[in-house]
């Protein structure tokens, strides 16, 4: 056998693989880094989400916003042939079921901004540059992602959960109502991304800091609630707060 037919037996037979293996687990949880549509996604989600500041004080609820938004990048799928990638600033169309996003993105600054979503317009695609904020995630897919990780306790945490008389299970089972700070987190830090919170337990507010890995969770601090979270001096305390274990 020649070997051009040859080849071309092979890449029929690889292609058909290709896409014997994708319709099988293309409804499992399983990720697809590799496809186009995916890498645009999780770029998009691994950078800041750029909103306009005054359109975002438009509307009225901002978590809800923000689901609808983060759950249209994270379970939809872009539209590349209406999409515009040709120049530096591409503008990627991502639908789902429920809503339309339309979002540009510069992969030279590694930013995203959110032009129109449904009927609502929120900039003009031509400039990157306005008066922007975080749209952050909202939380129900934050806790969504921090669940699917290995929550690790360091010492130093553990340490002070004795010093406040709080048991480990009894943390772990409030974890989720966890409030983030996100004017004081750092969300897209590398290469560990922290995040500040408050967290309410035995009747009592505590600052927590934790850290956000690859495949686990590294909660590093807590402290107890007894001012402003604002204060940056609080972020201070909770990085240098040590614990000495009392036997």
């Amino acid at each position: 056998m020649k070997f051009f037919k040859r080849l071309k037996y092979f890449a029929v037979g690889f292609s058909l693989g290709i896409l014997f293996v994708y319709f099988l687990f293309k409804d499992r949880d399983f990720k697809w880094d590799w496809l186009p549509g995916n890498r645009v996604s999780n770029f998009i989600l691994d950078h800041p989400i750029k909103i306009d500041e005054s359109r975002l004080g438009e509307i009225i609820d901002k978590e809800d916003f923000s689901r609808s938004v983060y759950n249209a990048i994270i379970e939809g799928e872009v539209d590349f042939s209406n999409s515009k990638t040709k120049s530096e600033l591409k503008t990627y169309i991502i639908e789902n079921e429920l809503d339309k996003l339309h979002i540009l993105v510069s992969f030279t600054d590694s930013i995203s901004k959110i032009i129109q979503f449904n009927n609502n317009i929120f900039f003009n695609e031509n400039s990157i540059e306005s008066n922007l904020i975080n749209l952050n995630i909202d939380s129900t897919n934050f806790f969504k992602r921090i669940n699917e990780k290995e929550i690790k306790l360091s010492k130093t945490f553990k340490c002070q959960l004795s010093e406040v008389e709080i048991k480990t299970e009894e943390f772990l089972n409030s974890f989720n109502s966890l409030k983030i700070t996100w004017e004081l987190s750092k969300p897209y830090k590398r290469p560990h991304p922290y995040f500040i919170g408050t967290i309410y337990i035995n009747k009592k507010n505590y600052h927590i800091l934790f850290e956000e890995g690859m495949d686990r969770i590294r909660i590093k601090k807590i402290g107890l609630f007894d001012q402003p979270l604002e204060n940056n001096s609080i972020v201070k305390n909770l990085f240098i707060k040590s614990c000495v274990k009392k036997y």
